[in-house]
């Protein structure tokens, strides 16, 4: 579906959303598209990148999608892909993203048109720079979670679905890292080297260098993160074994006593003792207490939560 959103005497902006075949078509015959770059503007998965002809630039770049589940973290489940199909006096708006995505790129990118000048290279980055600024919308929810995670793992309530969340959140942040470092190479290479002074370049080059500075900043958090849930987790491990190993250091002497009179042989003094049995338990206890009072003195029974 076509609708016109910008026009003016030199050159018009056209959206197509959710592009059929016959949309495609008509715009490769009007520009005298390569029959390659047509099976491009239908591969969802195509990652960001810069084609010149005669008739046109194309600009193909991944835009966050809002309407993503929480826990995507693959090109196609996180990102849309758009197209801009750029000449001196048409910009056509390729896209698969939500309406309301659509419509606030378009909103944000009509409000500059005061600061924007009348040349479709340069309309064509301010529409680029609202559609890339999409992913501070994942970068501010991965701050937040990531704050959650850290405030649960010092209070010590995690569980089996923190490493998920963990996992889930380093994949969905260096996919958008990759995906601003690609774009920043598309942009460079767009737009000519002597007009790279723009205001509007330099916004556009400034908010791809600050994702991919918050993108390797955060990631950094989620791996300082796993090391600490690995280290409290070894911690709980060792505190296991020191309960366990205690344990086990009181029993050895009582089960050493324990076994030697468990033995048959017929000829034990103690056997026919009439306090034999009470001696062997009170031999049992003075052991089992020495060992503990020993433990204590070196502040070996002082567990901690």
């Amino acid at each position: 579906m076509k609708s016109t959103a910008y026009e003016n005497s030199l050159f018009s902006w056209i959206i197509v959303s959710g592009p059929n075949e016959d949309d495609v078509q008509s715009i490769a015959q009007e520009f005298k598209i390569h029959p390659n770059l047509v099976s491009d503007i239908f591969e969802k998965g195509h990652l960001p990148k810069l084609e010149r002809t005669e008739t046109a630039d194309f600009v193909m770049v991944r835009v966050f999608d809002s309407k993503a589940d929480p826990k995507a973290d693959t090109l196609e489940s996180l990102t849309r892909k758009i197209t801009l199909i750029i000449s001196p006096n048409k910009i056509y708006f390729i896209q698969y993203l939500s309406d309301h995505c659509v419509q606030s790129i378009k909103t944000q990118t009509l409000r500059q048109l005061s600061y924007i000048s009348q040349n479709t290279q340069v309309f064509s980055l301010q529409i680029l720079n609202e559609a890339l600024s999409s992913y501070w919308i994942p970068i501010e929810d991965a701050e937040d979670e990531l704050d959650q995670l850290e405030a649960q793992l010092l209070n010590k309530k995690t569980n089996s679905s923190t490493y998920s969340r963990l996992h889930i959140l380093r994949r969905r942040l260096s996919l958008i890292k990759r995906l601003s470092l690609h774009a920043q190479d598309v942009i460079q290479r767009f737009f000519p080297t002597q007009d790279q002074s723009s205001p509007i370049f330099q916004d556009l080059k400034d908010n791809l260098i600050s994702l991919s500075f918050m993108t390797d900043e955060l990631l950094e958090d989620v791996n300082s993160l796993f090391n600490l849930q690995l280290s409290l987790a070894g911690q709980r491990t060792n505190e296991v074994v020191r309960v366990l190993t205690i344990f086990s250091v009181f029993f050895m002497p009582v089960t050493f006593i324990v076994g030697i009179y468990g033995m048959n042989f017929q000829i034990m003094p103690e056997l026919h003792w009439q306090y034999g049995y009470h001696a062997v338990w009170a031999l049992m206890i003075s052991v089992t207490s020495i060992i503990a009072f020993w433990f204590w003195r070196r502040g070996w029974l002082n567990f901690k939560a």
